[in-house]
């Protein structure tokens, strides 16, 4: 039996989730830690851009610092222990203290509270226990997506895995889709790649004639990474970056390099269409901010289909290289490039975690557009995001 079936039909089984179990339970909900942890967490919960997709709502927090009880964070009010007591049969508990996360522990269990949401922890490593609040209570509905599409897609992932080309792709999806189903990070370790850029893996073969296209090009660090395993040999850089903020940062970054009349800036949107279009930024006075295509934007941008676009300075050289990050809109990207594709036969490499059915309608996607393409998949980083698609023409 392929893998994937079996993981999902053993999962099926057991039909549980305690982090979703939790969630789904008819309680308050408290935060018990008022500190600069659950401060983050929150400031993310009340962001209408955090994924858009938290529900949540957090009644009380907690504290056994006596110094911040009867204050209130973001309007929440700080309970003391002794208040919580009286109401532990009516709440469900999550720690939001890192350090004393064990003390808080024994001292709920000591109290026999009845809904307590347990982590297996390491605090010296913040991220095993960061991340899940923090997806948890800021992207809530986002979660519990990832965890149902595992069923709801059972078949086109088990196709997906049959489509993959190396054993290391396979395992990358088997722990992705285990780590969605238990949100355990632990799955995520085990097959996460050090590296943190994109292009560092051996199905590369980089030459003098390199073309990439960034699409989401950020501040320039993919274009960074692309410099530093083509080892500067390379023939041109299409860079796309919609958000002004970012693109004004890229355009500064750009100019430092030994070569910026060979890297064309766009301040643009690359997506399925042309004309105006409306972006989401998750916090405007952040420069490293989220943003996102969406209709309830109020960053008014400039639309461009790939097809359409004019690489007037290839003189003849074709692309040879995509990489697409857009926040989720990568299937508008690259439904707008299909000629592209088509025509120039460029390798990929494209962000496949932020809608949950991505995973399987990009690779699907691409096979529709080349069926020469082979396809791998890695992750990158401690995280349940940064999943990445290679489509890789082989050399002839």
């Amino acid at each position: 039996m392929n893998l994937v079936a079996n993981l999902i039909s053993q999962e099926r089984q057991v039909q549980s989730n305690k982090f979703l179990d939790f969630l789904a339970l008819d309680k308050k909900l408290v935060f018990f830690g008022a500190g600069a942890f659950v401060e983050s967490v929150l400031i993310n919960h009340k962001n209408p851009y955090a994924f858009d997709y938290s529900t949540l709502h957090v009644d009380y927090l907690c504290d056994n610092d006596k110094r911040k009880v009867g204050c209130t964070l973001f309007d929440i009010p700080i309970i003391s222990f002794e208040e919580l007591l009286i109401i532990k049969n009516h709440v469900k508990v999550a720690i939001t203290t890192i350090p004393h996360y064990y003390e808080v522990m024994r001292q709920l269990k000591q109290h026999d509270f009845p809904h307590i949401l347990e982590c297996e922890i390491d605090i010296t490593r913040n991220l095993q226990y960061f991340p899940i609040q923090y997806t948890l209570f800021s992207c809530s509905e986002w979660m519990k997506d990832l965890y149902n599409s595992v069923f709801r897609d059972k078949d086109e992932l088990i196709s997906l895995y049959e489509t993959l080309e190396d054993d290391l792709s396979r395992q990358t999806l088997l722990g992705v889709i285990r780590s969605r189903l238990d949100f355990n990070l632990v799955h995520i370790r085990r097959i996460a790649r050090s590296a943190p850029g994109y292009f560092d893996e051996d199905f590369f073969e980089f030459d003098e004639d390199e073309v990439l296209v960034d699409i989401g090009a950020f501040i320039g660090d993919s274009i960074i990474d692309f410099n530093i395993h083509t080892e500067g040999k390379w023939r041109y850089i299409y860079a796309f970056e919609a958000e002004d903020r970012l693109y004004r940062r890229l355009s500064e970054n750009i100019c430092t390099f030994p070569n910026p009349k060979r890297i064309k800036l766009e301040n643009a949107a690359v997506c399925n269409h042309n004309g105006e279009i409306y972006l989401s930024i998750d916090n405007e006075h952040d420069i490293i901010a989220r943003s996102n295509i969406s209709d309830k934007g109020t960053q008014k941008v400039l639309g461009i289909r790939l097809d359409d676009y004019g690489f007037d300075d290839l003189l003849g050289s074709k692309v040879t290289l995509i990489k697409i990050d857009i926040e989720g809109a990568e299937i508008k990207a690259l439904t707008g490039a299909i000629e592209v594709i088509r025509t120039h036969c460029p390798n990929l490499a494209i962000s496949i975690y932020h809608k949950s059915d991505d995973i399987w309608r990009i690779p699907k996607l691409i096979k529709s557009i080349n069926p020469m393409y082979k396809l791998y998949m890695r992750h990158r980083g401690q995280y349940f995001t940064e999943t990445i698609l290679y489509a890789i023409i082989p050399k002839t």
